[in-house]
This record gives C-alpha cells, structure tokens and sequence, in this order.
C-alpha cells in the first residue's frame, strides 16, 4: 500500500494529478490512497475525487498548532492507519506528493525496522550535532544519544510494517513542538538547522527510542529535480524539490503555486527534470477536463 500525505490546496493538487497519471502508468493506482487534508473541499479536489481515476481520501483537518504544517503528514498517515487497522501489519510505503516512483517498489519491509531514502547530509547525527540540535531532538523525544548516533539519517521517503496508527499520530503532535524548540537554537554557523523537517527527525529519534531500527536502503536513492535525467534509471525515486529558483536547465515547482499547464516548462533533456515535465504535459492530455490554468 502506497501512501500519499498531501493537501486541498492548488500546489500540491496539481502535484497530485500528475502523481496519479505516473501511478497509472506503472500499474500501481489500485494501491495508491491520496490523503487529502481541508477544512473545507475545494471544487478542484471534488472533481478529481468525483472522476474516480484514483483512491482519494479526504480528512478534516485536526485542532492543532498550525505553525507547523508538515506535522500533517506523520497524523494523515497515523489517521488512516487506525481507520484501517487490517493494513497495519501490511507493507506500507509513504512519500510526498512532490516525488514519482521510477519503477514498481521491490522492498519487503521488515518488522522492527523503518526503511528509508539516505538523507543522512541534512538528516543525521553530524548534521544535528554541527547545529547544536542532536541532545536537543534526543531529550524531546526520549532517545539515548549513544544510540541515536550510531544510525545515518533517513527520510523523505520511508517504509514499514507493523507500525500503528497512534504510534504516527503521537509523532505528528512531538513534530509540532520539536520545531518550536528547533526554532530557538542559535545557529553555531549562521545556518540555523532545517527546523522545516523535523517531522523527519522525530520520526527517527522516535524510531531509535522505540526500538525500531531506522535503516537506509539503496532501492529507495532519489534524484532531486536538478539531477541529471540519467538517475532517472539507477534510482527509485524522483524528487521534485532542491530547485529554488527559476533555471532555463530544471523544473523549479515553487513558481507553479496555482498551475503549471498553458505555461512554457523548456528544460535541458539532460535533466530529471525533463521526465517530470513529460508527465505533467501528459496529465494535460490524458486528463484534460481536470487541469486547470492561470
């Protein structure tokens, strides 16, 4: 089961749609549930939902600190969990709605173990300790430093099995107040820590306190979107982020906050980008009663 964490908004429904095309291409749509989150559904997500081309699940968003949104992707995943406890002892794979499967997954996720994408640069022990974060996330969420720097950093993408709804849902709400907490640390360099992911360290101190093992694998490498297009073939996913700026080489997703279709996307072939510019073109063609322009 694929899991897709994502939200009633412009941005990240359009990334959604052209997610959804790449699912059907590979032959994974039936596993694949779209976790929106609203207040309130957009007409945009209600048609999507009504064409029934994909499994949708739309959930009202919870009382909660919203100064912290990412926090919504550990509760969406914990939410649907315990509304679906038969799945919990199946193979679940989470990812964003920002990244597109490069081939079908081959992973059997173990139990006892939380797999995921190698993001150890900005991620991991070194990372935190160079930022003065590391004993901070560790007394937040319980974990013993001795054991907490013996493993790499993982995230973006993870997989597991046997994990409970609550178990994500406590991480979602740990999530909220660690990046409070992360905010207020001087930064040693005049680079504060990357408070935005600390859903991403929490989940792994969270992880290492529980006995979980938080493992990298190789099967679930990513290239970033200003990678170049041969990745594409070594790893197993791409990842539409790291282009903060309009670039005549690859696809910048922060300049499309409405929509990307009726716009001139030219990127250099020789970037991943290229392939992702493909699929949201073909979504056009394929779908072109549920796109929209601005």
């Amino acid at each position: 089961m694929i899991l897709v964490p994502t939200s009633d908004h412009p941005f990240y429904i359009w990334q959604s749609l052209v997610q959804m095309v790449s699912m059907e291409d590979l032959g994974l749509i039936d596993e694949t549930r779209w976790l929106f989150y609203t207040a309130r559904m957009s007409d945009r997500l209600r048609k999507i939902v009504d064409s029934g081309i994909a499994q949708c699940v739309v959930l009202q968003d919870w009382p909660r600190d919203k100064t912290y949104n990412p926090a919504m992707k550990p509760w969406q995943v914990g939410r649907w969990l315990n509304a679906n406890k038969d799945y919990v002892d199946d193979n679940i794979l989470v990812v964003d709605p920002d990244v597109i499967l490069t081939r079908k997954p081959t992973l059997v996720p173990r139990r006892g173990v939380l797999h995921g994408t190698d993001t150890n640069s900005y991620t991991g022990p070194q990372y935190l300790k160079s930022k003065n974060a590391f004993d901070s996330l560790c007394a937040i969420t319980g974990a013993d430093p001795k054991e907490a720097e013996k493993y790499s950093g993982i995230g973006a993408q993870v997989a597991f099995t046997g994990m409970s709804g609550d178990w994500w849902e406590d991480i979602a709400k740990l999530s909220i107040f660690a990046y409070k907490e992360l905010k207020k640390i001087p930064s040693p360099d005049g680079n504060p820590v990357q408070a935005w992911c600390a859903e991403m360290y929490v989940t792994q101190f969270v992880a290492i306190r529980d006995g979980v093992e938080p493992r990298t694998e190789p099967s679930m490498s990513m290239v970033w979107a200003d990678g170049p297009v041969s990745s594409w073939d070594t790893c197993g996913f791409f990842h539409d982020a790291g282009q903060t700026k309009e670039n005549p080489d690859h696809f910048c997703k922060l300049t499309h906050q409405v929509s990307p279709w009726g716009k001139n996307l030219a990127v250099s072939s020789n970037s991943a980008s290229s392939k992702y510019v493909n699929l949201i073109q073909e979504t056009a063609a394929r779908y072109p009663s549920l796109v929209w322009y601005n």
